[in-house]
């Protein structure tokens, strides 16, 4: 589609091609999504182990030790 051919087309011919695109866009995107999915739950299961758990929702993601340096002033 030419650039002279979007210029020219009424606006809800123009919302409606958008709402196409972004319709094939999230398809695909769903699409590859699970295919990368179902490629890392192989790799997990070839190396007999499921990918990391997720963090428990609460738990923070900072070690304690890091904190703790975090929290420092130092002299200047």
């Amino acid at each position: 589609m030419e650039n002279s051919d979007l210029k020219s087309m009424p606006i809800d011919e123009l919302w409606q091609l958008h709402q196409q695109v972004a319709a094939k866009l999230a398809r695909e995107l769903a699409s590859e999504k699970a295919r990368l999915e179902e490629r890392l739950h192989k790799l997990g299961s070839a190396v007999g182990s499921s990918p990391a758990p997720s963090v428990p929702e609460g738990l923070s993601q900072i070690p304690e030790s890091e904190k703790a340096c975090r929290d420092l002033v130092w002299p200047r």
